[in-house]
């Protein structure tokens, strides 16, 4: 498992430029903060998954009270527990 070694910020801004494009792509419009949010935050945490990345117990604290604190479904973030360690 890949050592989480970079920044949250590094992440989010990878993710975001990741995301618009996608979003362009399928024709979606972001000019709505909340679906951008929902999105991004599914796309990292579709990313951390894919790419094996490990995980410590604090960031996955800060991940589900994120998806809580958006009202997601558990399943957006559950999944991301293999990765604690």
């Amino acid at each position: 498992m890949a050592e989480f070694a970079f920044g949250a910020a590094a992440l989010a801004k990878g993710v975001a430029k990741f995301a618009a494009r996608r979003a362009a792509s399928a024709g979606v419009n972001l000019a709505s903060p909340t679906r951008t949010r929902h999105i991004l935050y599914g796309d990292a945490c579709t990313q951390l998954y894919e790419y094996d990345i490990g995980i410590t117990e604090n960031l996955y604290a800060i991940v589900e009270q994120t998806g809580q604190a958006m009202n997601l479904d558990t399943g957006q973030w559950s999944y991301l527990r293999e990765l604690v360690g």
